[in-house]
């Protein structure tokens, strides 16, 4: 009778592993890696890097699941993490191919056709019921969907790390919504639309990622600290495209401030004094505006 037990307990834990290694998630990961040169060695040392980051500045308490829902709960409860603490894996993610990229274009869509994840299946029906424009609704969000379970795994922790560096920017007076005006100048704004197709518009004209950068780009350096610019999008418009748009935005806006420091102060922003980020924030101060479109 004992030996049919352990028999059945050992089954029933292989089972439970098996089902496991068997979430999509798992097998996207999986796929990632094997389309980088060094087989995902990099990437994965950036995950083991920040993680330790974080757990030396007591941001997080392990590596479990429960330490990184215990972080998401936080900041659903408006608790951001600062930018400083973001520089080096910033520095380090921008010298790989991003796994974005590397998801839709080879692995997405062999292993999910065009079905959903759980999760944004979870979140895009949250999105639906709750207008979402700000880090700190989004991270109650992810609170809601998220599990232990999902934040073991390499696909999700690779998400929040992403959506944690772009909330510090955020947070951080990197854009800011509070100088916004009474009266927007729609005249002089520069529109951007992602329609439920998540194609993008610029001022009415189809463009690609780089187009939609470089064109915002000339905007903001011909019209500074008047700037105005007007994200519409779609009820029906995928999460992780508007998340890549947003990030878009913000990645011209870093190169602008960049460079202006250093013009100015020879020195790269982070380094700065408070001082002097407020003389270059006030420089780019972009007034951003995202209205939902059906």
């Amino acid at each position: 009778m004992k030996n049919k037990l352990i028999f059945s307990l050992l089954f029933l834990t292989v089972i439970l592993l098996n089902g496991q290694n068997k979430r999509p998630e798992i097998a996207i990961m999986n796929c990632i890696y094997d389309n980088y040169l060094d087989e995902g060695i990099a990437l994965k040392k950036i995950i083991f890097d920040f993680e330790n980051h974080l757990i030396q500045e007591k941001k997080l308490l392990s590596t479990s699941g429960s330490s990184y829902l215990k972080l998401v709960q936080q900041m659903a409860n408006d608790t951001f993490l600062p930018l400083e603490i973001f520089v080096e894996f910033s520095n380090k993610w921008s010298k790989i191919k991003d796994p974005k990229e590397i998801e839709i274009g080879k692995c997405r869509e062999p292993i999910l056709g065009s079905d959903l994840l759980l999760i944004e299946a979870q979140m895009k029906e949250l999105i639906r019921q709750k207008k979402v424009n700000e880090p700190l609704n989004m991270a109650s969000l992810l609170a809601k969907v998220l599990t232990k379970e999902d934040l073991e795994l390499d696909y999700f922790k690779i998400k929040l790390f992403v959506f944690m560096a772009t909330s510090a920017h955020i947070g951080n007076n990197y854009v800011s919504d509070d100088v916004l005006p009474a009266i927007y100048d729609d005249e002089n704004a520069f529109t951007i639309s992602i329609n439920a197709k998540n194609e993008i518009y610029s001022n009415n004209k189809l463009v690609n990622v780089n187009e939609l950068g470089s064109l915002l780009r000339n905007y903001l350096v011909n019209n500074t600290s008047k700037s105005i610019v007007l994200v519409h999008y779609s009820r029906n418009t995928k999460y992780k495209n508007y998340i890549d748009l947003q990030q878009s935005i913000l990645a011209v806006i870093e190169e602008l401030k960049q460079e202006y420091a250093l013009e100015k102060f020879n020195n790269s922003f982070n380094k700065l004094t408070d001082t002097q980020k407020d003389q270059v924030n006030k420089m780019y101060v972009v007034n951003l505006r995202e209205v939902e479109t059906n």
